[in-house]
């Protein structure tokens, strides 16, 4: 896990290279934001991280293409995602005890 940890910061470091976005990168190096994406990743299920995985494959095949638009409609689900798994399934794990359960990936 720690390993993967490892791979999703240097794939999210090389998107933010890319994306050349001052506001983007701020956002992103927050504490609050690594704190939360740090805990995340401690109780995702095999599910949840096949989809987090899959969008970064998906985002590096638009990024490949040249396609802001493609690029752009990836990066605002897998956000979208994010964002619902930390506020409506993260809360109500507690990695202590959980840490190998599946989570749903439903919207």
């Amino acid at each position: 896990l720690e390993l993967v940890a490892v791979k999703n910061a240097e794939f999210h470091a090389l998107v933010l290279a890319s994306a050349r976005s001052p506001l983007l990168a701020e956002m992103s190096s927050s504490v609050t934001m690594v704190s939360l994406m740090a805990k995340a990743f401690s109780v995702f299920g095999r599910e949840r991280l096949a989809q987090s995985m899959y969008q970064h494959r998906e985002l590096a095949d638009a990024i490949t293409a040249h396609n802001q638009t493609w690029a752009e409609a990836v990066m605002r689900a897998h956000v979208l995602s994010a964002t619902h798994f930390m506020a409506n399934v993260l809360p109500l794990r507690d990695p202590d005890t959980d840490v190998s359960a599946e989570f749903p990936s439903g919207g």
